[in-house]
């Protein structure tokens, strides 16, 4: 449930995000016109002109249009959220020398949300299953850890700005 409500959580802020910063950043990439939608939205982009140079995003067609539409930005945000809040909540798993942060010894804990994560092996290290830094009543509550939320605050920005400047490079390339 907490995992679920979380989700939840990232693809309303990775929606609104994409809503009011998609054109924008879609001008910024392209000088193409675009706007925010209180502004006009997409109504003063050059693809809408009869002669070139025309939007590279704004004018793709199937299946080019799948990787910059929206919906698949939104995805990849809340999916770098959820990876993120995963990481973090398994921080304890490889922090000292002894325990080499190897993607075998990690995956099980990554994978896994019930699966305990090793013991920490000193008390100065950050013991991420501590109830009172991890609640776990469920639902909206538990979204709202600090854990939560950085996860959140870094991540959607994090796969929104990435994946689109990724998309934008491809893009320029072509």
């Amino acid at each position: 449930a907490e995992l679920i409500s979380y989700c939840v959580l990232a693809l309303l802020y990775a929606g609104l995000l994409s809503y009011f910063v998609h054109n924008p950043f879609c001008n910024m990439a392209f000088r193409c016109g675009c706007r925010g939608p209180l502004n006009g939205g997409w109504a003063l982009c050059n693809v809408h002109n009869p002669e070139p140079p025309h939007c590279p995003w704004c004018s793709a067609t199937s299946p080019a249009v799948i990787l910059v539409s929206p919906p698949t930005v939104v995805f990849i945000s809340v999916l770098t959220a959820v990876l993120l809040r995963l990481v973090l909540s398994r921080c304890a798993t490889a922090s000292s020398p002894s325990s080499t942060a190897t993607a075998s010894y990690l995956l099980p804990y990554l994978l896994d949300e019930t699966a305990p994560a090793p013991a920490p092996e000193s008390d100065s290290e950050l013991d991420c299953n501590d109830p009172t830094t991890t609640p776990r009543e469920g639902g909206l509550g538990a979204c709202f850890s600090v854990r939560n939320l950085l996860s959140l605050a870094i991540g959607v920005p994090l796969g929104f700005f990435g994946y689109n400047l990724v998309m934008a490079s491809l893009f320029f390339l072509a």
